[in-house]
């Protein structure tokens, strides 16, 4: 089995274990050694074996299930030839910044990947009134448009979808953009928020990518093998 796909594995349940109320998430990647996207199914438990990741690789021209997003995948790696691995989760404390005009932006250093703001997904402007999911290729294709060059891009009254170089990186991202959400929150309920500048979070963002491998390597350990 590849090294991606068991990082793709690894992805699902590290994301859920750093946010119990989580109730879903999709990481997938771009996997070379394929002519296709691996793509790993909504699990809801902290385990997850080989075989579901086998089992959900999907072509380039991949259709969503009637329970899944996972057409939303291909169209980011189209668009975004940077983009290595694709998170999107329901992280709770997202959806406030989804629905409301207040823009989710880097508090602190761990969320510096953040710069200057969040793009929101506006579904109904792509194709009015809908079921809230991604169900086809031009949905896909309108949210990748909407992430446009950033890391993360709000899906109002869904989610986000977080991109990245490499697994590690992504579940680092999709992780902090959900904590980031909660200490934005909580700071705004005390005064005015003092946020990280464009180039305070340029260069903090830079060190972290340096770093990422630190807490991936901890979350595995949390995690335990994958059998």
């Amino acid at each position: 089995m590849p090294a991606s796909a068991v990082g793709l594995g690894l992805a699902t349940p590290t994301r859920t274990l750093e946010d119990d109320r989580e109730q879903g998430q999709h990481p997938g990647h771009r996997d070379p050694t394929f002519s296709s996207n691996c793509f790993n199914e909504s699990r809801f438990s902290q385990k997850i074996s080989s075989p579901t990741i086998s089992t959900a690789i999907l072509s380039k021209r991949a259709t969503a299930s009637p329970t899944s997003n996972a057409s939303s995948t291909p169209p980011f790696y189209r668009a975004r030839p940077d983009v290595q691995a694709v998170v999107h989760s329901h992280s709770p404390s997202i959806i406030p910044f989804g629905v409301t005009a207040t823009p989710l932006r880097p508090v602190y250093h761990m969320s510096a990947f953040l710069g200057a703001g969040t793009p929101i997904f506006e579904i109904r402007q792509a194709a009015g009134m809908t079921d809230m999911l991604i169900r086809d290729d031009t949905l896909a294709a309108a949210l990748a448009k909407s992430l446009a060059e950033n890391p993360v891009v709000l899906m109002r009254g869904h989610g986000d979808t977080v991109v990245a170089n490499s697994i590690p990186q992504v579940v680092y991202r999709a992780i902090y953009t959900e904590m980031n959400a909660r200490l934005q929150a909580q700071a705004a309920a005390l005064g005015t928020i003092n946020f990280l500048s464009a180039e305070e979070a340029a260069k903090a963002a830079a060190t972290n990518d340096g770093q990422v491998l630190r807490p991936w390597e901890l979350w595995k350990a949390r995690i335990g093998k994958i059998d």
